[in-house]
This record gives structure tokens, C-alpha cells and sequence, in this order.
């Protein structure tokens, strides 16, 4: 969605249930549902329908989440024994991005900064999403890098999928 029709563009907010759901229409018709949580966790989920001509690879969803890297104090990732990437891999434009299952040992990224701390991970059902997670570089938004959180996936044209449940811990 670029914001040029706002026509294709809805929401809805449930106070009792505390949940948002934004709707976005164009070729990859997207609603993504947000619940808070008494707890001060958010839940979130996206449901898309593949509306153009060529197969989805590929899904990120929250997209890049960005941090000032001045801010940020330290990212953590779920590399076996666990990773703690310092002030330095952050002020030094550093990216690095892997695969769970697989390099990672969980759908888990978490990262401090001077503001407060935000963790993100999967609530896997049934079945597990292959998740790439790591944080990002920002080439086009200097002094800025962001959480990656996406899924390899395979939608065909007029195809729907939906991502697993996420949580939020801010």
C-alpha cells in the first residue's frame, strides 16, 4: 500500500476486545489485526490475498521496525549459545540476518536501546514458519537500523496466506 487511494484503506477498533485491524486493498490485499494485551504485550497477525500475476515470495511482517543506532544499546539473537550484538555492531552499520528453524534456535529477536527494550517473536500453531530474523542496516535512512522479521513464502496469484500469531513485548 502507498497511501495514493486512501479508498483502499480501513480500520476498525474494538475498544471491549482492544483490538485494531487495518485494511489495505490493491493488488496485495492486506488486513492485519493488532490485540493489546492487559499484560502490555501486543499480538499481532496478517492475513494477505495475492491479487497480482506473479507468485509471493516472500513476507515481512511488522516491515523493519527502525531504531536510532545512537539509541541502541544492544540486539539480541537467538544463535546458538545466543548472540548479544553490542553498541559496536550497530554504530559500525553492521546487518546480519539468518534463518529459523535452521541457523536460529527460536523466531526471537529482541533489542535495549536508552528508550526501553521491544522483543518480537513468533506463537507458532500447527505448523512453523521458516522466519528470517535479524536487524538491518538502513543504507537509504542513515543512523538507522531496523528489526528483520520475515517469512519465505510461496503465494500464488489470487492465493492467501496468513503469518503466524506474533507477539510484542515492549
Amino acid at each position: 500500500w502507498n497511501g495514493a487511494d486512501a479508498d483502499d484503506f480501513s480500520y476498525a477498533w474494538k475498544a471491549r476486545a482492544r483490538q485494531l485491524t487495518l485494511r489495505y486493498g490493491g493488488p496485495l490485499r492486506t488486513e492485519a489485526t493488532f490485540t493489546f494485551e492487559s499484560d502490555g504485550r501486543i499480538r499481532m497477525q496478517a492475513k494477505m490475498t495475492n491479487g497480482t500475476k506473479q507468485p509471493l515470495a516472500s513476507v515481512q511482517f511488522p516491515y523493519e521496525l527502525k531504531f536510532d543506532i545512537g539509541q541502541v544499546r544492544e540486539g539480541l539473537l537467538p544463535l546458538l549459545p545466543g548472540a548479544r550484538l553490542t553498541e559496536a555492531f550497530f554504530r559500525e552499520s553492521n546487518s546480519y540476518e539468518a534463518q529459523y528453524p535452521g541457523t536460529m534456535f527460536a523466531a526471537y529477536s529482541a533489542i535495549q536501546t536508552t528508550g526501553g527494550a521491544l522483543a518480537l517473536y513468533d506463537i507458532h500453531g500447527v505448523t512453523v514458519e521458516t522466519t528470517k530474523l535479524g536487524f538491518k542496516n538502513q543504507v537509504d535512512d542513515a543512523g538507522k537500523t531496523a528489526m528483520v522479521h520475515g517469512y519465505n513464502v510461496d503465494i500464488p496469484p489470487g492465493g492467501e496466506w496468513s503469518t503466524p500469531e506474533i507477539g510484542m513485548q515492549i
